[in-house]
């Protein structure tokens, strides 16, 4: 059976210490069958390496993502000793339609996170676009709240306040003529989020071996990316807040600090719950499960009403 070529697994949840969870397992699949695929946040920092050969200022890239591998049922076995031993099962072609794509390994030999050559150049300048789109998105939104405003602009940085001769109105207008015939700065400022997330640097190797990250064949969905002004993903509910936390709280109530500010990893996070219109729950082809959660399993299909082909893990 030929299934490297044509599908994509999800698996979970990923091994502490060398030991599966099956009971966090099970309550990670029942929330997939509630309230669709979790994305969650990963953040990590580098500087370009300047003329000196020493790193210039400290970027952070925060990636809200979910991940896939493309690899045959055979590999699956191996696969989840270090990815979790819970797998569904996805056509490639369904997910391509919620614009998952292969991730792009970026070698990264520095253990001091200064990237050099090429990478390094092209990284950072995604990071300051981002900033760019980010600060105009900002301007914008302020401006068109105050279009016709006669009063000047003025401008705060750490709390300092600069005067300017640009009046609100102004402003406004000149946004709009830079952006005319384009997406909205929200779109624009989403695709260079999204592209940024498509790039990883190798450089952790606690899961495995260098080679093993290209073979890894990771694609992801990411959260930031919008298609006719309609985000591909949704905020978590109270509710699915409360119950994440129950799983996970260590994980989901740490605070992180990215450019905009200190969050909770949980506000973050962001549900993909529908594809083209279909619950998740209907694209998903099979489930791989351990034999000691089989039953269990069954059980929750069953209290879903859900027909999905359920396997056991080799």
């Amino acid at each position: 059976m030929q299934t490297s070529e044509k599908f994509l697994y999800h698996s979970f949840p990923r091994p502490q210490n060398g030991h599966s969870d099956d009971q966090k397992a099970l309550k990670i699949l029942e929330s997939i069958f509630q309230s669709g695929l979790l994305l969650t946040p990963e953040i990590y920092k580098f500087s370009e390496e300047l003329n000196d050969g020493s790193g210039g200022p400290e970027k952070i890239v925060v990636q809200n993502r979910l991940c896939f591998t493309q690899i045959g049922e055979d590999e699956l076995s191996n696969h989840a000793k270090f990815f979790g031993n819970v797998s569904l099962e996805f056509e490639v072609s369904q997910l391509q339609q919620a614009h998952v794509c292969p991730v792009f390994y970026l070698p990264q030999d520095s253990k001091d996170l200064i990237w050099r050559g090429a990478f390094g150049s092209l990284l950072s300048r995604l990071a300051e676009t981002h900033q760019l789109l980010e600060r105009l998105q900002k301007f914008f939104e302020y401006s068109s709240n105050h279009s016709n405003s006669e009063e000047f602009l003025i401008l705060t940085n750490k709390g300092d306040s600069f005067p300017t001769d640009i009046k609100i109105k102004d402003l406004h207008f000149l946004l709009s003529m830079l952006n005319d015939g384009s997406q909205p700065f929200s779109e624009q400022l989403g695709a260079i989020k999204g592209l940024s997330n498509l790039f990883y640097p190798i450089e952790n190797t606690k899961y495995t071996d260098k080679l093993g990250y290209y073979m890894q064949r990771e694609w992801r969905m990411i959260s930031n990316i919008k298609y006719r002004n309609k985000s591909l993903v949704n905020d978590l509910t109270t509710e699915e807040k409360d119950r994440l936390l129950e799983l996970d709280k260590k994980y989901f109530d740490k605070e992180v600090i990215i450019p905009t500010g200190t969050f909770k990893r949980i506000d973050l996070c962001r549900f993909l719950r529908t594809i083209n219109g279909k619950p998740i729950t209907e694209l998903i082809k099979r489930i791989f499960v351990p034999n000691s959660i089989l039953s269990e399993t069954r059980d929750l299909l069953k209290k879903y009403d859900l027909e999905i082909e359920l396997c056991t893990s080799h």
